[in-house]
């Protein structure tokens, strides 16, 4: 990962060549941690609010707020240098690195070695996260032969969620992933009609507010009285909500979206459809209606945000914002694979 000529550090050992940029710029993720108290502008025109000058930021200085080493006695910016090295050590090391597969070979591997041989064990990236490239609608994407679709025009033609959520469905891993632009019109459609099904939902919900103690029925949604006993139905279709967001919890740690998706959506999904059909008679446990609104929404907010927001404020009413709701915490350490089984049962017969 050398050459003669180019952006580069010069090798100390012979001028004539360069350290390839990619293999050595690979610890600037940790300049970030600083560059906001640095400078204002890109271009570092403009000084940062500490007031700190370029002079000030010698090798000592550098050493003090990346590695920790020793000050010299009387350095002029000491207390500016403290702000620094808190800033690092608090955003500091990456939770994960992403890059793509194309870059294993150079600047994902001399991270690697740049961040052993410079930061200690506890400052080394937590994770790095490779993929692959992207095809639309199952080609190359090409200036040349018109097969090309930018993020602007995607947004402006499918919306800001709907193509999150197309890009999430469009696979993990280091393979190619496959953009389908008849997946994003249907992705359009089918936020759509969830949030139909969900503010109608929500309207049933709110009239059993006022009779807590009589059956609703608003549209396709009814309701059994809020002190109604949990039936098998009801505490199978609990059971797989649970399962499904232990799954898709996991799935999202792992940033593997396609799998959040099928788990927290499509899963989820299926599982509702299957108890709406056969509470038909009855009606749905309106506290498990409930339960289900707000995992649903929760478990979409991290692909589809604007969407979430929506319904979480203007259709379920809350206060706050989405972004301040928490991951369930009602969740049990493992699925009832029991109940779960019993459901599968049910189906089959």
């Amino acid at each position: 990962c050398a050459r003669t000529y180019g952006l580069g550090s010069k090798v100390p050992w012979d001028s004539n060549y360069l350290i390839e940029s990619l293999s050595d710029s690979t610890i600037y993720m940790s300049y970030y941690t600083v560059a906001h108290l640095l400078h204002r502008s890109l271009d570092g025109s403009v000084t940062g609010p500490l007031g700190i000058m370029p002079a000030d930021m010698d090798d000592a200085a550098w050493d003090y707020v990346l590695l920790g080493k020793e000050l010299l006695a009387g350095h002029a910016k000491v207390q500016e240098l403290d702000v620094l090295r808190r800033s690092y050590l608090y955003w500091y090391p990456v939770d994960i690195r992403s890059s793509g597969r194309d870059l294993i070979q150079n600047h994902l591997t001399f991270s690697i070695y740049n961040h052993t041989a410079m930061f200690p064990k506890s400052e080394w990236p937590r994770s790095v996260r490779v993929n692959g490239h992207l095809m639309l609608n199952g080609e190359k994407m090409s200036k040349s032969t018109g097969n090309t679709l930018s993020l602007r025009e995607s947004c402006d033609r499918y919306g800001a969620d709907a193509t999150r959520l197309t890009l999430a469905d469009s696979g993990d891993g280091i393979e190619d992933a496959n953009f389908e632009e008849v997946m994003a019109n249907a992705a359009v459609l089918n936020l759509y009609t969830l949030m139909e099904w969900i503010t109608e939902a929500q309207k049933a919900l709110q009239q059993l507010e006022i009779s807590p103690e009589q059956a609703v029925k608003v549209g396709d949604i009814a309701l059994r009285p809020m002190s109604s006993p949990l039936t098998t139905v009801d505490k199978i279709f609990n059971a797989e909500m649970d399962a499904l967001t232990i799954a898709s919890g996991a799935d999202y740690k792992k940033t593997m979206y396609r799998d959040a998706l099928k788990n927290g959506l499509y899963e989820f999904i299926k599982s509702r459809e299957w108890y709406v059909n056969v509470t038909v008679d009855t009606g749905m446990h309106p506290e498990l209606l409930r339960k289900y609104i707000t995992r649903q929404v929760i478990q979409l907010c991290p692909i589809t945000p604007h969407w979430a927001e929506h319904i979480w404020k203007t259709v379920m009413s809350n206060p706050d914002s989405i972004m301040d709701a928490r991951w369930p915490t009602d969740l049990p350490s493992d699925p009832d694979y029991v109940t779960i089984a019993i459901g599968d049962y049910i189906r089959k017969v």
